[in-house]
Order: structure tokens, then C-alpha cells, then sequence
């Protein structure tokens, strides 16, 4: 299978240095997608930042959308979690730079989206190996379809008219695309058609009619187990009570884990 696993990060600290390192026994094609906004460059990294965003002519959320998404106002004040205006345009937009490295180099079969606090406990190869022969366009953790008629919170964030039974969303720390799911989300962000990147992935591959699988979906099948459980892939840090619960929890994905 001609794919590369790309290893998106913000920063570096001994956490993403130690993930980074334990990726990297695989065997895979291994290379860091480094957001580089108001930061130096790193050495021997796919460097991309707000500016080659804007520069790209990929469609952009604005401070009005976001709020008008995720608060029903549109105050443009910043939200506490972010410094600064560019850092949460970036967070809304983080898949812009899946489809930038893309465009730059479009002769992978498939890209392996892999974000800086996901670790495998276990080989990583013993994972890739799992979903090694099934050819499915979006691999993902947690898809869901749309609830009928549901027109808040994430499920308000596209600006474009998507059916609601082909609204999907999923967790999206860890992923697998396809060459031609990449550049079916390049044309729909072209023509302005635009979502955030945990809707926007698995919405185009459905639009498309392109195949979805959830990664337990298909791990069920080959290995007879899960690779994660609502304990060990969540959008807060993993507390003390959980990794109690996980400790001994072998070839399981975690999220995040800093």
C-alpha cells in the first residue's frame, strides 16, 4: 500500500517528542506536519501555517461563523482558549493543512492523519497491518450520522446545503484518507463549500458516495477486538480514574495523552 503517516503537531515537548519516536519504529513513510503560524520553521518538517492558508485560496471560517456555530451569537470577541484570532481560524480549519501537504505531494494512495497526543499502546505496525487490505476512502474513530432536523452545535457548522442524511461527523485526532477523498474535499472547499475538518472529511466521502468505515468497524472483523473505547479516545485529558480503567489495556489508541 503506496500511504504515508503524517504526524500533525503545533509544538514540541518531551510527551510529543516520546509519541513522535514511538511512531517512528513503524514502518511506514513517517513525516511531521508542523503548524509553523508565528513560529520558526522546523528542519526536515512539512512547515505550514495560517499564511499559506490564506494564500491557498481555500475557504477560511470566519469569527462570525464560528461563534454563530458554536454559541449562537456573534460576538467576535476571542474565545478563552485561544490567544489569538489566527489560532482559532487554525483550529477550525486544521484539516487545510491535510489537504495542503496533499497538494504538494498528491501521489500517495493514502494519508494517514495522526495528531501529536495520540499514542498506540502497542506496535503501530500492528495497527496499520489491521486496515492494510481494505481500500475504504475514510477511516475514522466515533463516526455519527446527523440527528434528524438537528441544526445545533456541531451539526450547525456547515455553511453550504448538505442533507441532513448525508451529514456525518467524527472524532477526528486520528484518520485515514484516500487520494481521492482528498481532492473531492480540495474541489468542495474550492467552490466554498466548507465545514469544520471533523464533519467535512467524512460529509464529502459520503456526498461522493465513497466508502466509511469506523476503525472498530473493520479491527472487529480482522482482529476480533477494538482498537479504542470511549475511555480511551475523548476530547479531555484522560484523568486518573480512566487510565486505572485502561492501564492494562494493550493495542488500544489513546487521546489525548500529554
Amino acid at each position: 500500500m503506496n500511504d504515508i503517516v503524517l504526524y500533525r503537531t503545533h509544538y514540541f515537548n518531551d510527551r510529543v517528542n516520546k509519541n513522535l519516536k514511538h511512531l517512528k519504529k513503524s514502518k511506514k513513510q513517517i513525516e511531521v506536519l508542523f503548524d509553523n503560524t508565528d513560529k520558526a520553521n522546523i528542519e526536515g518538517a512539512f512547515n505550514v501555517g495560517y499564511d499559506d492558508y490564506v494564500d491557498s485560496g481555500l475557504k477560511l471560517a470566519s469569527l462570525k461563523q464560528i461563534y454563530k456555530c458554536f454559541h449562537n451569537q456573534i460576538n467576535p470577541g476571542l474565545f478563552p482558549r485561544f490567544s489569538n484570532v489566527k489560532k482559532q481560524q487554525l483550529w477550525y480549519n486544521i484539516g487545510h493543512s491535510l489537504i495542503l501537504y496533499y497538494l504538494a505531494n498528491p501521489n500517495y494512495d493514502y494519508y494517514w492523519n495522526v495528531e501529536y497526543d495520540v499514542y498506540f499502546k502497542g506496535q503501530w505496525d500492528y495497527f496499520f497491518d489491521i486496515f492494510k487490505r481494505y481500500r475504504t476512502d475514510f477511516i475514522g474513530v466515533h463516526i455519527q450520522e446527523a440527528p434528524k432536523n438537528c441544526d445545533v452545535g456541531y451539526w450547525n457548522l456547515f455553511d453550504f446545503e448538505v442533507p441532513y442524511k448525508k451529514r456525518l461527523r467524527c472524532f477526528g485526532p486520528i484518520n485515514r484518507i484516500s487520494n481521492r477523498l482528498m481532492k473531492a474535499v480540495y474541489d468542495e472547499l474550492i467552490k466554498g463549500n466548507h465545514t469544520y475538518y471533523e464533519q467535512l472529511f467524512p460529509s464529502v466521502a459520503k456526498h461522493y458516495k465513497y466508502s466509511i468505515k469506523d476503525f472498530n468497524e473493520i479491527s472487529r472483523r480482522v482482529i476480533k477486538e477494538d482498537v479504542y473505547t470511549p475511555f480511551t479516545m475523548m476530547y479531555k485529558d484522560i484523568t486518573l480514574d480512566k487510565l486505572v480503567h485502561t492501564a492494562n489495556s494493550e493495542n488500544k489508541l489513546f487521546h489525548p495523552l500529554r
